[in-house]
């Protein structure tokens, strides 16, 4: 499920900054307090959730949405800002809408795809460095879904064997600023185009 959110700016300029992910990542927790997930931020678990970057567009409106296979998580976040006048930095909320999204076989990375290489030592693999190839990639990746997909559905035997991606083409490797604990730090990321899902999500 996915709700998508419109703003307005409150000021004229056409450069005016962006909301960054930090920003973002703060209203939405915002919308959480005194909910049944208002501990989410705090658990060492996946959140079963993602957000967009911040996009404008036309006549001072700008938009971002959020996705998860939790509705009622969806939903939480849908009724907060449903019921309140939200400003937002300099934008202030003028619509918000919540609708099903189905599965396609052919995706597109939003946000670089982070694999740690070493945790202790803030090493993420890099295919620049080449600490990684396709094959381990698109078997990490497969892991990762199986373990927040059991982990989201209980069913714990769950598994399949192909591959999780059938076709991987690199756009490129990014530097992803990561804020945490007050430290600000780079980890290294990597966009796709269009990796095509192997088994059919039908």
């Amino acid at each position: 499920m996915r709700a998508q959110f419109l703003f307005r700016s409150l000021e004229e300029s056409p450069n005016k900054r962006r909301p960054n992910k930090h920003a973002i990542q703060g209203l939405i927790y915002n919308s959480l307090q005194k909910t049944e997930f208002s501990t989410l931020h705090d658990e060492y678990r996946s959140k079963n959730f993602c957000f967009s970057d911040w996009f404008n567009l036309k006549n001072n409106y700008s938009t971002f949405h959020i996705s998860s296979p939790d509705e009622k998580l969806i939903k939480t976040i849908f009724n907060f800002f449903k019921s309140k006048n939200i400003q937002f930095l300099d934008y202030e909320l003028t619509g918000v809408e919540i609708y099903d999204i189905k599965p396609t076989r052919i995706i597109r990375t939003g946000s670089p795809i982070v694999l740690v290489e070493d945790v202790a030592c803030n090493k993420y693999h890099s295919f620049r460095r080449k600490s990684i190839g396709l094959l381990q990639f698109n078997d990490e990746l497969k892991q990762r879904a199986l373990k927040r997909y059991r982990a989201f559905t209980g069913e714990m035997d769950f598994n399949f064997e192909a591959p999780l991606f059938e076709e991987l083409v690199l756009r490129r490797e990014v530097p992803v600023p990561i804020k945490k604990g007050g430290s600000e730090f780079l980890i290294i990321g990597s966009t796709w185009d269009k990796p095509v899902l192997y088994p059919d999500p039908y």
